[in-house]
């Protein structure tokens, strides 16, 4: 590989203060005061209803912004891939405003108030180490679960549920209110009938499974943390927003209860009994009816004690259809899906959450990472789209890819404006079209400039030696920020 094409791959420069990054947050936010954290008060069923609302209103919006973005003729060039929009939990649980720190965990290192003497680096972190949980993908372990049950579809024309409706499960054959299903998502709460594509046959899941598990094997070769100590343990209660879940009649101690409740993955009880050993964070897929044009969503909903994600949610919607199965070898489709898999999991990593919003320094300063600036765009339009700040490692590996030398010339990386439903979470597309974390149909790579991205939320040591490569032109980006 020649040097030129090297420098696509991973920044010549590597900043000192990696080797200082900053653990956490814990002296700011000890897990035992989580609740007193909360901007909105989690057992109000007054402010649960308000976020409900809220949500709802927002995402209408959302759709109508879109749907009059089209008409204009002004198309967005959809991923290969599908759209990866905000999971619902991720929407609500922001909404309340404190950080998820529901699972306090051991480590090495002791952490404590003295944040200021740790650091993570190559010599105290690990590749990190993940457990790939399934079970949302068989019928029995859903339908044996009262926050999973009649979530997702086994069988066409079999009743599903969209959101949380008061009325029983429907008798019979329909016709149900959902809609032209192959053109817009029921939204509400109502029941609604599995069509042929909602299925989660045999093959899909098994696919599923070997696509994932494939492409995990390579977020170690990126990305490592600071071990859990024996084993990865999660705790049994009610959950962190306990008015939400009584307003969506999902009331009842569970094991990991805001995974769940919020995103509906089946968690087996030993993950609080027995726990797991050699693990460091649990991914767990589900395969929710289709939304048309999205490919996949991914969050987190548990954190340690210092909010670093423990558990991640992919939700796999775009299916692989029986020509595709057919024209294309196994091995084939796992390549081709690996971006997918990727970028939901960069995604529950933290990736496009508050994290990047509520960083602190060790004495309990707030730390701009990301700032709103106002940009113009080539139309003339003006909007106000967040951006790495100068200090971040994101804006100093972006700073030294786009041959940036100047501060003043040099104002830091946009993230992505449109569409609406993905603002804010990815990068701009028509800067790092080839990256994995944007909505380019490119090479999907695990680039430098993701890896910063993570490191600067605080959880994790970056291997760039391990990054992978992008083939647009620098220059050409360059005149486009």
């Amino acid at each position: 590989m020649s040097q030129g094409a090297r420098d696509h791959c991973f920044p010549s420069w590597r900043p000192a203060a990696v080797l200082l990054l900053l653990i956490g947050s814990e002296a700011l936010f000890p897990w035992s005061s989580q609740s007193s954290l909360f901007e909105r008060d989690p057992w109000s069923l007054e402010e649960a209803q308000r976020i409900l609302d809220e949500i709802e209103i927002e995402v209408s919006l959302q759709q109508e912004q879109e749907r009059l973005r089209r008409l204009s003729g002004d198309a967005f060039e959809e991923p290969s891939r599908g759209l990866s929009p905000k999971p619902w939990f991720q929407e609500m649980s922001e909404r309340y405003g404190a950080p998820l720190q529901q699972h306090p965990q051991r480590y090495g290192l002791r952490l404590g108030r003295r944040l200021e003497a740790q650091a993570l680096h190559e010599n105290n972190t690990v590749p990190i180490r993940f457990h790939l949980n399934f079970d949302t993908l068989y019928e029995d372990k859903v339908q044996a679960n009262p926050f999973t049950k009649d979530r997702y579809c086994f069988q066409e024309g079999a009743w599903f549920r969209v959101g949380y409706p008061e009325d029983p499960k429907p008798v019979g054959a329909g016709p149900d209110n959902c809609g032209d299903r192959a053109s817009s998502y029921p939204t509400g709460n109502k029941w609604c009938i599995c069509v042929a594509n909602d299925v989660i046959t045999e093959q899909m899941r098994s696919f599923a499974i070997e696509a994932t598990t494939e492409a995990m094997k390579d977020m170690p070769t990126f990305i490592q943390v600071l071990p859990v100590e024996g084993t990865l343990k999660f705790r049994s209660w009610e959950g962190s927003f306990p008015a939400m879940w009584q307003k969506t009649r999902q009331t009842g101690v569970a094991c990991d209860p805001d995974c769940q409740k919020g995103l509906h993955v089946v968690v087996p009880d030993s993950l609080c009994s027995e726990g797991l050993t050699n693990t460091d964070a649990v991914l767990s897929v589900s395969m929710p009816p289709p939304v048309p044009g999205v490919g996949g969503a991914g969050t987190f909903c548990s954190a340690d004690q210092r909010g670093r994600p423990l558990h991640l949610i992919f939700q796999w919607h775009r299916r692989v259809s029986e020509n595709q199965f057919s024209e294309f070898s196994t091995q084939e489709l796992v390549r081709h899906w690996r971006g997918l898999v990727l970028h939901e999991a960069i995604h529950g990593l933290g990736f496009g959450s508050s994290l990047w919003r509520n960083s602190y320094h060790a004495g309990g300063e707030r730390r701009q990472l990301v700032k709103q600036l106002e940009v113009t765009d080539q139309d003339g339009t003006k909007d106000f789209i967040y951006h790495f700040m100068r200090y971040t490692r994101t804006y100093e590996v972006a700073k030294d890819y786009f041959a940036c030398e100047e501060d003043a010339d040099w104002q830091g990386l946009p993230l992505m404006s449109w569409p609406v439903s993905g603002r804010d979470t990815h990068h701009e597309t028509r800067i790092l079209r080839d990256d994995v974390m944007s909505y380019g149909n490119g090479l999907e790579a695990v680039s430098a400039i993701t890896l910063a991205a993570l490191e600067d939320i605080g959880h994790y040591f970056a291997n760039y030696s391990n990054a992978e490569c992008r083939s647009e032109p620098k220059m050409e980006l360059r005149s486009k920020i």
